[in-house]
């Protein structure tokens, strides 16, 4: 650090005569470095030392922003004696480019200090995540992406749907809807605006209200929350039966399909119990909170055979302290679901940009990576540092 305070005292004094030159060696040097180390220690989650960095790179945007400034200043009492033949373009040009770099550098100081106030956090679902319009780049992703939450369940319903109804991928055996031979197993994903049974269970009656009527009248909704115990009321409204899974593991007859609503790891054997003696067409879990990567080996096959048909979880990813928002994204609406990606969205703006895809559902590691690369790409001290160095290099790489 005794070497850097150094070359930060010889990059002023450098500043005060030449200031052109001064953003020049920060440019090529020091900044591309220093941003380097704090990228390096988010990475390893060294939040200290980033911290600590951080701060050394605030004062040095605005140190090579003032110079900037400066250069950009004799640029202008320049231009106002030279005459075209001693470099009257070049200069014209010199200074443009300064100007983009100044702002550039004006967004990465307040990166900097927003980067700051945050500490980083693992990978998180996000309330809400409805009210903005979303929308990606191409014309699949724009036209499917929902903007509301009524879209989301209509969209759910009719992936599981395209299931049910023409017996989906060879997974299963079945010839078509109500035969059954198959007993598919789908799961969706649907974000819930309140936690507890109750919002659960209206969340799955909504789902089954946008299904085909011939094909919602085949659905019982077991509840998984509190407990898998009862629920306050059987049915609502004219919606399908609920049951607890309690419940419905007390031999009631469950030869239609099911919707089990928010099952839990800790109710992985009670609804494998529950699958094991059903022999309906089909079987939906809603917003499961299980892992293949973390259940016990004899559970994993169990967790595998259901097929995702439908994903739409808004995210909150920190990357170097800033909080980034974005979503997971999948939606199948034909044919076999593996086939069908899983889409990852960055908010740019009001927008979501894709910024990635997988063939499986992606882990906090693959989402954390996702964002830190597309970050990296987009954010604006490296596009100030591309600016500027390019501005001292001839564009030279």
């Amino acid at each position: 650090m005794d070497t850097r305070a150094g070359t930060l005292d010889a990059l002023r004094s450098v500043a005060q005569s030449n200031p052109a030159r001064a953003v020049q060696l920060a440019a090529v040097g020091l900044l591309p470095q220093l941003m380097d180390e704090v990228e390096a220690s988010a990475q390893e989650e060294m939040e200290e030392a980033a911290m600590f960095q951080l701060t050394e790179l605030r004062d040095l945007i605005g140190m090579v922003s003032n110079a900037a400034r400066e250069a950009s200043r004799q640029l202008d009492g320049s231009l106002a004696t030279v005459d075209e033949s001693s470099g009257r373009d070049e200069r014209q040009q010199l200074r443009s480019r300064l100007q983009e770099a100044l702002s550039a550098f004006a967004a990465a100081e307040r990166h900097t200090e927003e980067a700051l106030q945050c500490s980083r956090l693992p990978v998180r679902c996000a309330a809400g995540g409805f009210g903005q319009q979303a929308a990606g780049t191409d014309a699949a992703d724009a036209s499917n992406v929902p903007n509301s939450r009524e879209e989301c369940i209509r969209q759910a319903a009719s992936a599981i749907a395209a299931q049910l109804n023409t017996g989906g991928s060879s997974k299963g055996k079945g010839k078509g809807f109500g035969d059954g031979a198959g007993g598919r197993k789908l799961s969706v994903d649907v974000p819930v605006l309140e936690s507890g049974a109750a919002a659960s269970v209206q969340l799955a009656q909504e789902i089954i209200a946008a299904l085909p009527k011939q094909l919602a009248k085949q659905f019982t909704v077991v509840s998984c929350e509190d407990g898998g115990a009862a629920p306050p009321s059987s049915s609502s409204g004219g919606g399908a039966l609920v049951l607890g899974l309690q419940q419905a593991l007390g031999g009631a007859d469950l030869g239609g399909c099911l919707l089990i609503a928010a099952p839990a790891s800790t109710q992985l054997d009670s609804v494998m119990r529950l699958l094991a003696y059903w022999r309906g067409p089909g079987a939906v879990v809603l917003n499961a909170d299980w892992s293949a990567d973390k259940a016990p080996v004899e559970q994993v096959a169990f967790i595998k055979s259901f097929e995702a048909v439908y994903c739409f979880l808004p995210l909150m990813v920190k990357v170097l302290f800033i909080g980034q928002d974005g979503a997971v994204f999948k939606y199948c609406t034909g044919g076999n679901p593996a086939s069908t990606p899983w889409r990852i969205f960055g908010k740019e703006g009001n927008k979501l940009q894709p910024i990635g895809r997988m063939s499986q559902r992606p882990t906090n590691a693959d989402l954390e990576a996702t964002f830190y690369n597309a970050y990296a790409a987009n954010n604006p001290l490296n596009k100030g540092l591309k600016g500027i160095t390019g501005i001292f290099n001839g564009g030279k790489k």
